[in-house]
């Protein structure tokens, strides 16, 4: 007979270690939303990229390249194997799935087809992060690599956001957690449209 309380009855980790997390990727999946928002905001209107080019070409050039880049980053760090270089373990989707206890298999196997599914439709996000950001391919560099990269679609970028959400509000409404992952609905506070009214009602 388990010595385990019935409440804990399969579990492999503790509670508040899972639900710690699911806080750190809740966070992640947070700052991912907010530069997609930001973004999109920025620089996916001629109108508002006409105001950033009289405004400040070099600047908001600058800021348009970190944060395409920090959007990339975010979504392959959450796509990320559970153990990364060297055994490293990483906070990733697959860390989370992972705490899951075996009581609970066939919503992890579930889970885990719904990342499979996600890593292969975010295929060119992830080749982007290996030879363009996190190391610089040198056949690519020179544009002399036998696949070149293909430009990352906006539809890629949402079916990523959507289905990293997904599982999160999966996994959240399962515990109990608490948390909403209605993330393009918790950002309220973002003042890029402001940013870009002032700019254009500004003196050239």
């Amino acid at each position: 007979m388990s010595n385990l309380p019935d409440d804990l009855e399969g579990e492999l980790v503790a509670r508040n270690g899972r639900q710690a997390l699911f806080e750190e990727i809740w966070d992640q999946m947070y700052r991912l939303h907010t530069n997609w928002r930001l973004y999109s905001t920025l620089f996916g209107d001629r109108q508002a990229v006409d105001v950033l080019l009289r405004s400040a070409i070099i600047t908001f050039g600058a800021i348009q390249h970190l944060v395409r880049e920090a959007i990339i980053l975010g979504i392959q760090r959450l796509l990320d194997p559970g153990s990364g270089n060297r055994g490293r373990k990483t906070a990733s989707i697959e860390s989370l799935l992972a705490l899951m206890p075996p009581t609970d298999a066939p919503l992890r196997r579930r889970l885990r087809k719904d990342l499979d599914r996600l890593r292969r439709d975010c295929d060119d996000i992830s080749k982007w992060r290996h030879r363009r950001i996190a190391h610089r391919d040198l056949s690519t560099a020179l544009e002399e690599h036998p696949e070149p990269l293909e430009p990352i679609k906006i539809q890629t970028v949402w079916t990523a956001l959507n289905g990293l959400s997904a599982m999160l509000g999966t996994f959240s409404a399962h515990y109990q957690l608490g948390m909403s992952c209605d993330f393009e609905g918790a950002i309220t506070d973002l003042d890029a449209d402001e940013l870009l009214r002032r700019l254009a009602e500004s003196k050239p």
